[in-house]
């Protein structure tokens, strides 16, 4: 099941050096320049499969984190990955609208 992360959860996450985290962020590559998380990945919504996934080696028990700008791609792309097989996959809601440095 996906789970539900808010975007303060997500900094303490990162925040902590003993936990791995993947971070993908699904906007358009645009969105994604105009500013994103430092260390995330952009893999855009329509992109998403698991030939993409391999290609940057995301493991299906990897702790994996999903943002979009408000949660709501974010939240098809966790479940999509869910359907593939992985099974820690969070979806942050408010996405960067929430997010704050």
């Amino acid at each position: 099941m996906v789970g539900n992360k808010t975007t303060s959860q997500l900094k303490a996450a990162l925040e902590q050096d003993i936990v791995d985290i993947v971070l993908i962020d699904c906007r358009t590559e645009g969105e994604y320049q105009s500013g994103h998380i430092d260390g995330s990945i952009l893999i855009p919504l329509n992109t998403i499969s698991q030939t993409e996934l391999d290609k940057h080696k995301i493991s299906k028990d990897a702790k994996t984190y999903i943002i979009c700008r408000s949660g709501a791609r974010s939240m098809f792309a966790a479940q999509m990955m869910e359907k593939m097989g992985y099974t820690d996959v969070s979806n942050v809601v408010g996405g960067m609208l929430d997010w704050s440095d």
